[in-house]
């Protein structure tokens, strides 16, 4: 998270001192999903961390700063609007687990490390599913927190390659790989198309 903590503070002071108005940041890419077909949309509604808590902490002068993280409903519902029934892929609104990292916070088996066997990754994730959590990633703290601080509307919205329930590694085909990267982007620039019709 660090990275795209970097990244989002730049954009958000560039944004300012170029007095830019109307602006909504939006975050896409991939995921791996809980519980989901492979290709399946996913908007965020709230980021949580691994304890399910909906806010980002940060040390500010050596004293914890924590944020809420959670994201516009109205602006994800505008985006999963744009789907149209010839897409032939689902969206889903759902909470999304940020990690810090690839491999343990996300309870992969596959990593240098692992301090759990497979029967405490699967109860992990369904107890992340149960609460609502239908996808995992690395970016959404940081940008339902620090657009929120910015008072600049957001949305994360990911195709999940994989479902972790099942595996930890994406099974589809390279071809089916590029269609479901491609899913969020469609749904964005549909919606950005709209946002830019005069009214």
């Amino acid at each position: 998270m660090p990275s795209i903590a970097i990244i989002l503070t730049e954009v958000i002071k560039l944004i300012r001192f170029a007095e830019c108005e109307n602006v909504t940041i939006v975050r896409i890419g991939t995921c791996g999903g809980l519980g989901l077909e492979p290709g399946t949309v996913v908007v965020t509604s709230e980021a949580v961390d691994g304890q399910l808590r909906a806010e980002y902490e940060q040390l500010i002068l050596g004293e914890r700063s924590s944020m809420p993280t959670q994201l516009d409903p109205q602006l994800n519902q505008e985006l999963i609007r744009m789907l149209r029934p010839e897409d032939g892929f689902a969206v889903v609104e759902g909470r999304t687990m940020c990690a810090t990292n690839f491999y343990e916070e996300q309870a992969r088996l596959d990593g240098v490390f692992c301090t759990y066997q497979r029967d405490d990754k699967i109860n992990f994730l369904k107890r992340l599913y149960d609460a609502g959590v239908r996808n995992i990633e690395m970016e959404s703290m940081v940008i339902a927190a620090f657009c929120r601080r910015a008072s600049i509307p957001a949305m994360v919205v990911c195709a999940a390659i994989v479902n972790r329930l099942e595996s930890d590694l994406p099974t589809c085909k390279p071809e089916d790989m590029k269609a479901f990267e491609k899913r969020p982007q469609i749904l964005v620039a549909r919606f950005i198309k709209q946002r830019l019709q005069p009214i």
